[in-house]
């Protein structure tokens, strides 16, 4: 499992930290990451930036995501 301190860019513009999660792959670029919010519906978002860092450290770096759409609603438009 590879970990990574999480950030999101929320559909109002604004930033939120997640904390730590663990992947089994790393995420990439232009790739979509799913959690569920408090009400249990899952939200997409696309990875729009991973930082790693130069030095070792607890976590693989920093994976950016940006808020696309509901995990249902990206889904049905593939």
């Amino acid at each position: 499992m590879v970990k990574f301190m999480v950030m999101i860019k929320k559909a109002d513009g604004a930033w939120q930290g997640l904390g730590a999660h663990g992947f089994v792959v790393p995420p990439r670029i232009g790739e979509y990451v799913t959690f569920d919010d408090e009400n249990g519906t899952g939200l997409a978002y696309r990875v729009k930036a991973v930082f790693h860092p130069l030095d070792p450290a607890t976590y693989a770096g920093d994976l950016v995501l940006e808020y696309v759409s509901t995990d249902l609603d990206l889904r049905s438009g593939l």
